[in-house]
């Protein structure tokens, strides 16, 4: 009878034991498929953005050509016979990676702050600078297509010349295209007379041009439109 009784008591005890077994076994089970299924079975994704910054640049030539005009020929096609030049050039003026306002400033030997030409007068009866009347047409190149930078002729008395390369030069090249015209009507280059070849006393020494090398010098200025 002990013994039964011992028995009874002992199946009493595991019962509750397995109980708590299966149970904890259930849970983790419970907890396992949670995992499995939040993981595994929805996923998820996330993006971002990846940025740099390209600076504004511009880089002109290392040298620009030298204008020489060459030798002025004798007309008569405005009146009185007078000389008169004409030139035109064209080349590589710089690398720009942004929309860009091109300024064109000029002097001259007189130190006049303008590109117009000019030459130092020579021997003991000179008085100063000739100075012959100069008119410009400058336009600049970019995306193959043209900008002006002048009101198609502008006399060098009108500097600063101004224009703008509004659509960024995509393969960086501005190029330039100068025509210059020496002697040619006042009407353009007010300020200075025109040099007639014709004879008269009463001429002054400013009415008649020199002979040899008059200059002046242009100045190309690039600068961000942004």
């Amino acid at each position: 009878m002990v013994a039964k009784a011992s028995e009874k008591n002992t199946e009493k005890q595991e019962k509750p034991l397995k109980l708590k077994v299966i149970l904890v076994l259930a849970m983790m089970l419970c907890v396992s498929i949670a995992f499995a299924s939040g993981g595994s079975v929805t996923g998820d994704s996330i993006g971002t953005t990846v940025t740099s910054v390209v600076p504004t640049y511009i880089d002109c030539v290392d040298e620009m050509q030298a204008f020489a005009m060459g030798t002025q020929h004798f007309t008569s096609a405005w009146g009185p016979e007078r000389l008169e030049g004409q030139a035109s050039f064209s080349g590589a003026l710089a690398y720009a990676n942004c929309p860009t306002v091109v300024t064109v400033t000029g002097n001259n030997p007189a130190g006049d702050n303008i590109p117009r030409l000019a030459r130092a007068e020579v021997g003991v009866r000179a008085d100063g600078f000739d100075r012959i009347p100069t008119v410009y047409g400058i336009s600049v190149l970019a995306n193959g297509d043209n900008y002006p930078i002048t009101d198609w002729l502008d006399g060098s008395s009108q500097v600063p010349f101004v224009g703008t390369i509004a659509e960024t030069p995509h393969n960086g090249y501005v190029g330039y295209s100068v025509f210059i015209e020496a002697n040619g009507t006042t009407t353009i280059d007010p300020g200075c007379s025109v040099k007639n070849t014709y004879i008269d006393p009463n001429k002054s020494n400013g009415d008649s041009a020199d002979a040899g090398v008059y200059e002046a010098s242009l100045v190309f200025t690039l600068t961000p439109a942004l």
